[in-house]
């Protein structure tokens, strides 16, 4: 069972029949949502709500204090937040053994998708469905089946 740490840019491993956890990525450089396993490709595909910036990120600053987030937000509202976050669509792959990090699809100008919670591959119809908590609407990419990660856009 693998969750997603959102708060800390990481991602936790559960052995269900032992119930032992580890470390299966960190440092992440997004905010993680949720995550999405491609068994055909051998990755885990994780949807990156929030991407983290280089070298100050407010996320960063206030990962470590949850009093101090929990203040900010009663303070600032939720839209208001999102209009300082950098709009920036990311998916991330991960080893699914190994949690290391294979390739991503970006789109650092936020043209096609600026947010994606979830992206689903759907190898039949050669289509990427990627889901954001930001948008009412749901992107449809072709995906390159040969040469993965490439996206045909």
């Amino acid at each position: 069972l693998l969750v997603a740490q959102s708060g800390r840019a990481s991602i936790l491993a559960y052995d269900l029949g032992t119930g032992a956890g580890r470390e299966f990525a960190v440092n992440l450089p997004c905010l993680p949502d949720n995550l999405q396993v491609w068994p055909g490709r051998g990755v885990v595909a994780v949807g990156c709500a929030l991407k983290r910036t280089q070298p100050f990120s407010v996320l960063d600053l206030l990962a470590p204090h949850p009093w101090l987030r929990r203040l900010v937000l009663r303070l600032v509202s939720p839209a208001t937040l999102s209009r300082f976050v950098p709009k920036y669509g990311m998916v991330l792959f991960l080893d699914v053994t190994t949690g290391v990090v294979v390739g991503s699809w970006n789109d650092d100008t936020a043209s096609v998708v600026d947010v994606v919670s979830e992206a689903y591959l759907d190898e039949d119809l050669g289509l990427v469905f990627m889901g954001s908590w930001r948008n009412d609407w749901l992107a449809i990419l072709p995906v390159n089946t040969t040469s993965f990660p490439a996206l045909l856009i």
